[in-house]
């Protein structure tokens, strides 16, 4: 394979690059990634009817050649054949030319930090085109084209904070796995995309101007949804039919109130919940089938569980940083694990202030946190009575609680 670098030659121009390169008909890798001194590719690169990989990242291009079209092989040579065109961080690239349509072999586009503000129609001639990098650009609208990608498995879209809307063709995408709306202006997505998108898996909002999560249509094939800072959204809700969702994350969603539907969502193995200040519980839990991990942190008006004792498949309970007025993990002796790492359940409780309040843990019957002081000895719970403690406050690293010899 016939490849050319180059590196750290900062006064390099179009006419040396034209003279070095402009003959090179068996070239296949042409690596001009961060040549701070690039401005501007020679025509001549559309002779290059071999290339395979073109990295200009880090470049001051701020146009493509037309002649971009004639490179028809372009793609990266190994075993899985990715195609692949890099143009991230070309600080002053505000177009993309008709004729990239024309890269039918391309797989893979980046086009992270550019100032590109719209992509050609003919972007939907890509049809090999699995992976969309546009992250962190000014784009206003996707086109409609979109919907012809049809092997399009990942769409990255975050920050681009123009971004207020995703064309209904999207629903066309039926390979698409990966859909990252962090920090765009998008409100909602086209409604038919529980019944078309059968293989997406995980979504991300984050900074997103939603109001209500049921205006999306979430598909039923999602894995995992990650929601943070949507200042505007009060109920997370519309999550009965995610029967395969695995993991809900909600971070820093400030106004949030409540969290619908909890019990419906039958695969859910990991729910974190973090600096949602105005969430005070959350219901159903006991109605949950597989969970593994609840962490609950810094949510400052959070009140506490309810009755989670059945939740048998539970691992690990992380409590951190809310205004706790009980926890009710009560399990009996033989719902326990016999030995460590056998069904044990491993809690974290840490800085929660309890409001003299109740603390039900493992137990028969509840602790007064106010007038018992709850000891750890040997991996084991033992209550210890003491007139002397009156701490409302409660500390305790990770405990594996098993049942004591």
């Amino acid at each position: 394979m016939e490849e050319v670098t180059y590196k750290k030659h900062k006064d390099i121009d179009t006419v040396e690059l034209h003279q070095r390169i402009g003959r090179r008909v068996k070239l296949e890798v042409l690596n001009l990634g961060r040549y701070g001194g690039l401005e501007k590719l020679p025509d001549s690169l559309g002779n290059l009817r071999s290339l395979v990989e073109l990295n200009l990242s880090g470049t001051r291009i701020t146009e493509l050649p037309d002649t971009i079209g004639n490179l028809k092989k372009l793609r990266i040579g190994r075993l899985v054949k990715l195609e692949v065109l890099n143009l991230g961080r070309c600080g002053g690239l505000e177009k993309l030319p008709v004729s990239l349509g024309n890269l039918r072999s391309l797989a893979e586009l980046d086009l992270l930090g550019t100032r590109i503000t719209e992509l050609p129609d003919t972007f939907g001639n890509l049809k090999k085109l699995r992976v969309i990098k546009m992250t962190r650009i000014k784009i206003k609208e996707l086109p409609s084209s979109i919907g012809m990608l049809k092997r399009l498995e990942v769409l990255d879209a975050e920050l681009c904070r123009s971004l207020v809307e995703i064309p209904s063709t999207i629903e066309g995408l039926t390979c698409l796995r990966v859909l990252k709306l962090r920090d765009t202006s998008v409100c909602r997505l086209p409604p038919k995309l529980p019944t078309k998108l059968d293989s997406l898996s995980y979504i991300s909002f984050w900074y997103c101007k939603v109001r209500n999560l049921a205006g999306f249509c979430l598909p039923e094939s999602l894995c995992e949804l990650d929601i943070a800072c949507c200042f505007f959204l009060k109920t997370v809700s519309a999550l009965s039919h995610l029967k395969n969702l695995k993991k809900l994350e909600v971070s820093s969603v400030t106004e949030l109130v409540e969290i619908r539907d909890l019990g419906e969502l039958e695969c859910l193995q990991t729910l974190n919940i973090s600096y949602c200040d105005r969430l005070k519980r959350l219901e159903n839990l006991s109605k949950l089938k597989r969970p593994k991990t609840i962490e609950i942190r810094n949510c400052q008006k959070f009140k506490g569980i309810d009755d989670i004792s059945e939740l048998e498949s539970l691992e690990t309970l992380h409590i951190q940083g809310c205004d706790c007025e009980d926890v009710n993990i009560q399990r009996s002796s033989g719902e326990m694990g016999s030995s460590p790492g056998s069904g044990a359940l491993k809690i974290w409780i840490e800085v929660i202030e309890f409001n003299n309040s109740e603390l039900n843990l493992l137990t028969n019957e509840a602790v007064d946190i106010e007038t018992q002081e709850v000891s750890i000895l040997c991996g084991a719970l033992e209550l210890a009575t003491s007139s002397e403690v009156t701490k409302q406050r409660y500390r305790a690293s990770i405990i594996d609680y098993t049942t004591k010899a």
